[in-house]
This record gives C-alpha cells, sequence and structure tokens, in this order.
C-alpha cells in the first residue's frame, strides 16, 4: 500500500478506509502493525485503527500466511500487555 506509506495523513478517512477494504482483516491489521512499528507521528491513530479492527472476521482468511497471523496475534498480546491497547481486544 505505497500510496498510504507515503500520503495516508494526507488522504480523507473516507478514501484510506476505502483502500484498506480493498485487502483482507488480517492485511489491514498487518499494516497497522507495521505502520505502528515505524516509530513515526500518528502512533496514535494506528492504535485506534489495530483496536477498531473488527477481529470477527480476521477468522477466515485464506490468503494470510498463518506465520503471519500467529506474529501479529503475539503483537496484540505485547501491545495488551503494555496497555497501548484495550485488554478487551478479541484474538481469533
Amino acid at each position: 500500500m505505497p500510496k498510504l506509506d507515503q500520503d495516508w495523513h494526507e488522504l480523507t478517512s473516507k478514501r484510506r478506509s476505502t483502500i484498506f477494504r480493498l485487502v483482507s482483516r488480517w492485511q489491514q491489521l498487518g499494516y497497522f502493525l507495521k505502520r505502528l512499528d515505524t516509530g513515526h507521528a500518528g502512533q496514535t491513530y494506528w492504535l485506534g485503527q489495530i483496536e477498531a479492527c473488527d477481529r470477527q472476521y480476521l477468522v477466515v482468511d485464506p490468503i494470510t500466511p498463518k506465520t503471519d497471523r500467529a506474529a501479529w496475534q503475539e503483537k496484540l498480546r505485547e501491545l495488551t500487555a503494555n496497555g497501548r491497547i484495550r485488554s478487551d481486544t478479541r484474538l481469533s
């Protein structure tokens, strides 16, 4: 998602949302976690996106490798343990 990498702060929320809907929920979550790890401005935004990601739909995803999903689940656990996201965030 090069456009988001370069210009996410300039895109309208509707445009960002449209771009995110083009990929699976797991891919969205992976992207949000990657952006969060960059350490750049907007960490509050990315944490919010991670919390808002509807985990109900994370169960079915034939595209994202299981190893990626496991790594992202571990990152979610870490963020929860550090109090950066709500503890009621569900992992699938």
